[in-house]
């Protein structure tokens, strides 16, 4: 077929074929245009996806790897720290314990100072109080004697 008979074939259809034609070749060509669109568009973020640097697990890797390093030299240095305030509270209680012990001591070492210059003074006073009472016997024996001695005394002068 050539271009005469094809004009000559398209000049014979009539107007409801010609645009069934029409209509066919513009919803084909707006899906191959569609189609052409969306192609383009992937070729390119295909380009673009390419010009990045491919995944790679090891840079998480080593993030991770560096992140936990770090924390295990932060629980070391904690737990150091725990264990210097743990040396630290039991030099405390057993500081503690001493100074009780000593004040323990030292108030028996008082009760018993004290129990002590209590029994002294009491010895003190008895001994002053043996004193005095040794003398007023004394002093009443001599009176006594004085007294029975005069009497006699003033008896032998009265019969003699």
């Amino acid at each position: 077929m050539n271009l005469e008979d094809t004009k000559a074939s398209f000049s014979n259809l009539s107007a409801t074929a010609t645009a069934i034609i029409f209509s066919i070749l513009a919803a084909s060509g707006g899906a191959i245009y569609g189609g052409i669109t969306i192609y383009n568009r992937v070729i390119a973020a295909t380009e673009a996806i390419e010009e990045y640097k491919p995944y790679d697990d090891n840079e998480l890797k080593r993030a991770m790897l560096e992140k936990n390093a770090a924390l295990e030299q932060e629980n070391a240095r904690l737990r150091v720290e725990v264990s210097a305030a743990q040396s630290a509270l039991v030099q405390t209680s057993i500081q503690l314990a001493r100074v009780q012990e000593k004040a323990s001591e030292a108030a028996v070492a008082a009760v018993k100072t004290a129990i002590s210059n209590a029994t002294s003074a009491m010895q003190t006073m008895q001994n002053a109080v043996k004193q005095v009472a040794d003398q007023t016997e004394a002093t009443l024996k001599a009176a006594a004697n004085n007294a029975i001695s005069s009497t006699k005394t003033a008896a032998k002068a009265r019969k003699g």
